[in-house]
């Protein structure tokens, strides 16, 4: 029991962190190019990739469930003395940093840039014009700018620390894990509680803020809700979608910018209560 969880905790951090990395590679071809991402960015694609990421992660932390045992007094550490010596001193110390935080970080932060240096070249060319759309264009590209800047600092700011409290922790000597074993506890517990607070907050962004998710949701409760309110229900979740078939680039690229904006504004209410 004790290795599964284990192998759960590391597994589901990787997963969580590369689905976020996922997400702004798509958002990186869907702002970069107008006609790739009817290729690239659609659902059997996004599947696939989730099974690709879940299987390969879940095979690269596989190596707790033979590497961890429970000891005479119950605690559960490496056995082997081999997976000692690669737990400690490689594993823990900087593979882990590596792999769940700084790859991540450095591909979101890369996809972010691309993205907001695409948005200043075309807020550069709508100066020029002063009609009602291209100001609001403008609004919604600034304020997306935000949100990217503002995902990137998040993620490393959260993240980072729990990686590196386990590093320092695989390095205290057995008498001051002992002696100090209250306090370290405790900031493990608080950094734990950061780590997850990033994973949830992009998960509302993400997914509760999201018009298809709402739509589908109510679908859901239309389906399985037996009152007299079934009908107005239903009838909401029947409305058009966001983006209709006769939408061209332009009106397309507007609308999910402003499912951006509405998730922008959303993510800074919630960084604010973080904050606070």
């Amino acid at each position: 029991m004790c290795k599964s969880v284990i192998f759960l905790i590391y597994a589901s951090t990787d997963i969580s962190n590369y689905l976020l990395t996922l997400a702004a590679i798509d958002r990186y071809i869907l702002i970069s190019y107008r006609t790739a991402h009817y290729r690239f960015c659609r659902a059997s694609t996004a599947k696939l990739l989730i099974t690709i990421v879940v299987i390969m992660f879940s095979l690269i932390n596989s190596h707790f469930l033979y590497g961890f045992h429970v000891d005479q007094d119950g605690s559960c550490l490496p056995a082997p003395m081999k997976y000692i010596e690669f737990y400690v001193h490689h594993y823990d110390s900087y593979i882990d940093i590596i792999k769940t935080v700084l790859i991540p970080f450095i591909i979101i932060f890369i996809c972010n840039i691309f993205i907001i240096s695409i948005l200043t070249r075309k807020h550069s060319l709508l100066r020029r014009t002063s009609t009602l759309r291209r100001r609001i264009r403008q609004e919604k590209d600034r304020q997306l700018t935000g949100f990217l800047l503002l995902t990137s600092i998040l993620f490393i700011v959260l993240s980072l620390p729990s990686e590196i409290n386990d590093f320092l922790r695989t390095n205290f000597t057995r008498q001051f894990q002992i002696e100090y074993a209250c306090q370290l506890w405790t900031t493990t517990t608080i950094f734990i509680l950061l780590h997850q607070i990033h994973h949830a907050s992009h998960f509302y962004v993400y997914t509760l803020t999201g018009p298809i998710f709402r739509k589908e949701f109510q679908k859901l409760i239309c389906y399985y809700k037996k009152t007299n309110h079934k009908e107005d229900i239903c009838d909401y979740a029947r409305r058009p979608t966001i983006i209709c078939p006769h939408t061209n680039h332009d009106d397309t690229d507007d609308q999910r910018l402003g499912v951006f904006l509405k998730q922008t504004r959303s993510f800074s209410r919630l960084s604010f209560k973080i904050d606070a």
